[in-house]
């Protein structure tokens, strides 16, 4: 009943949505499409894309799969009919988005690459926005390669996406782009068997900050390293890690500061623990003992 009344308020809102008189007609069919994906951002299909309920599930992608195809129609409009406008990168990356949302990878793959190739301008309003864009494409690409089991084609891409320096306004969004670069990049090391490489970057990353265990770092890094581990030693050495804990003494920054790391595997792991001067031993080990438990990796090794 709600996506129901969702649709008809959805249709009475494209409508109502004319041509602003200063905008060219070219702009209005972009402001179109983006308005028609913005209103589905603020939508409770994706919730329900997830329901067990298959009927549940089952009509919200198609309900979803029907309102991007409104907006890819006015992408298309603008492509096709405008193919020298300054948006036209615009778009090409809006209908690479849809096409990758509603899970036609190679047709997804095929507007990025576009993007990809082009050593033009996008024509975003500011170069942090076109960086941004450029490395979320790469990375899409990247995913797109592992998921065709191409990986050095991903590795590729992974490293284009170095050439790319964004300004990030929050820590969050670096440690999210990061962890999705991360990500893609042990699980292509994985795709041709060279694990000592994937370990070398997912172990020393079990407790970076920010987003890593929704972009699957952990699960994957659990995954993998059963391929050499047992469950029940991975727990052991990862105990023993924690009773052995090391000290340095960070001097690259203004002030010098004592950090707290763990080798696992042969793999340096930095601790999320800092101390003032006045901590003593014992409690010490009590703090770092809170660490090992909460650590979602750990907890995995448990469950």
């Amino acid at each position: 009943m709600k996506i129901t009344f969702f649709i008809i308020s959805f249709s009475i809102t494209l409508f109502c949505f004319g041509q602003n008189k200063s905008q060219t007609y070219e702009e209005n069919l972009l402001d179109k499409a983006y308005t028609i994906e913005n209103v589905l951002g603020y939508t409770s299909l994706n919730i329900l894309i997830k329901e067990k309920d298959s009927i549940k599930s089952n009509f919200a992608k198609e309900t979803k799969r029907q309102i991007l195809s409104n907006a890819e129609e006015y992408y298309d409009k603008l492509i096709d009919s405008f193919p020298n406008s300054k948006l036209i990168y615009k778009a090409i990356i809006g209908k690479a988005y849809i096409k990758y949302e509603i899970g036609e990878y190679q047709n997804a793959k095929k507007e990025f690459l576009k993007i990809y190739n082009t050593r033009d301008s996008l024509n975003f309003s500011s170069n942090n926005s076109e960086m941004s864009a450029r490395f979320w494409v790469a990375i899409h690409l990247a995913e797109i390669a592992v998921m065709d089991k191409e990986y050095n084609a991903a590795l590729v891409y992974l490293e284009s996406s170095k050439n790319y320096t964004i300004r990030y306004m929050c820590l969050n969004g670096y440690y999210q782009d990061q962890a999705k670069y991360k990500y893609l990049m042990a699980k292509s090391y994985i795709g041709l068997n060279d694990y000592e490489k994937a370990y070398s970057i997912l172990i020393p990353n079990l407790f970076e900050p920010g987003c890593l265990s929704d972009a699957g770092i952990i699960e994957l890094a659990i995954e993998s390293l059963q391929k050499k581990h047992s469950k029940s030693e991975l727990k052991s050495l990862y105990e023993k890690a924690f009773k052995n804990y090391q000290v340095e003494i960070d001097e690259s920054r203004k002030k010098p500061i004592t950090r707290f790391y763990i080798l696992f595997l042969n793999e340096k792991i930095y601790l999320p623990y800092y101390e003032d001067k006045n901590t003593d031993k014992k409690d010490r080990q009590e703090s770092i003992d809170k660490v090992l438990a909460k650590s979602k990796f750990y907890q995995k090794l448990n469950s």
